[in-house]
C-alpha cells in the first residue's frame, strides 16, 4: 500500500508506509495505486503519472584527436589534390602559401606524430588558412575541424 501527499492536486511525495501521526495534520495524505509516482496529478479520485521524460539522442559529439592519416582523409580527393599543387607550385606569388602549407604538412607528416589534435589552435588555424587561399569553404573547414571523414 502505497501514500501520496497532495498538495494543489499533485502528489507532491509518495511513500509507502501508513503516515498517520507521523507527519504534521494539515498535510493531506491520500492512498494510492502501487505506481503512482512523485509529480502524479490528483482530480480528487484518480492519480495521473506524468508523461515518462523523453530521453533525447546525445548530441554527435566532434571527435578531438584524429590520426594524422585520418586527418588527411578528413578532406576530399579534390580537396587534397588542391593542397599538393599549392605545395608544389613554386611560383613567386605562391612563396608564402607554399611555405605556409610545407610547415603545417612537416608536422602532420612527422613520424613522431601519433595524433592530430583537432581542437588544437594550430589546427584551427591551418584549416583556416586553407578557407582563406580558397581550398575550403568555411562550411567544409567547420566539417573537418568536426573530425567528419569525407
Amino acid at each position: 500500500m502505497k501514500f501520496a501527499r497532495i498538495a494543489s492536486g499533485i502528489a507532491v511525495e509518495v511513500i509507502s508506509w501508513d503516515p498517520s501521526g507521523r507527519y504534521p495534520a494539515d498535510w493531506v495524505w491520500v492512498e494510492c495505486p502501487e505506481n503512482t509516482v512523485q509529480g502524479a496529478a490528483y482530480d480528487g479520485n484518480t492519480f495521473t503519472n506524468p508523461p515518462e521524460p523523453v530521453v533525447a539522442e546525445p548530441e554527435t559529439e566532434s571527435r578531438r584527436e584524429v590520426s594524422p592519416v585520418e586527418f588527411k582523409m578528413l578532406f576530399t580527393s579534390a580537396e587534397r589534390i588542391a593542397i599538393n599543387n599549392k605545395r608544389k607550385d613554386t611560383s613567386t606569388e605562391n612563396e608564402t602559401v607554399k611555405a605556409v602549407l610545407d610547415d603545417w604538412y612537416s608536422i602532420v607528416d612527422d613520424p613522431r606524430l601519433s595524433a592530430v589534435n583537432l581542437q588544437l589552435q594550430s589546427t584551427i588555424d591551418g584549416v583556416n588558412f586553407l578557407v582563406t587561399i580558397g581550398i575550403l569553404t568555411a562550411e567544409r573547414a567547420v566539417q573537418v575541424l568536426a573530425g567528419e571523414i569525407q
